[in-house]
């Protein structure tokens, strides 16, 4: 049995190969959508499921028939996405080694994790 994806992963690779997923996509504090949907929170979400972001049909599909972002599910898509999700309109060709996609999903799972629970720790904002 393969040890979790972080064990073999470096997130200072992972932080500059997400690099180029950043002219699309954010991920922590502040992050926002661009043509792509925000990232934080991302593990364990439902593919296509961000209410405020316009997904394409295909995504959206897609977690209506139940995919959920995995290290398993983002591995596979990141190394090819159009084959992953046919009629997606990421533009990305993919990741072609397995290192590089390890060292990515590591570090979208550890900076979404991190964000979703600074989040957490926020104050409730309540009407007066």
């Amino acid at each position: 049995m393969a040890p979790p994806v972080r064990a073999q992963s470096d997130l200072d690779a992972g932080r500059r190969l997400f690099r180029a997923c950043r002219s699309c996509h954010e991920i922590g504090r502040g992050a926002g959508h661009r043509m792509g949907p925000h990232l934080n929170g991302l593990i364990g979400r439902k593919a296509g499921a961000l209410p405020d972001f316009p997904y394409s049909l295909p995504m959206t599909a897609a977690g209506l028939r139940g995919l959920v972002w995995t290290e398993k599910t983002l591995d596979a898509y990141i190394a090819d996405p159009q084959r992953f999700i046919r009629g997606t309109i990421m533009p990305h060709v993919g990741f072609r080694k397995p290192a590089d996609r390890r060292n990515l999903v590591a570090y979208i799972r550890e900076a979404s994790q991190r964000e979703t629970k600074e989040q957490a720790k926020l104050p409730v904002k309540t009407s007066d």
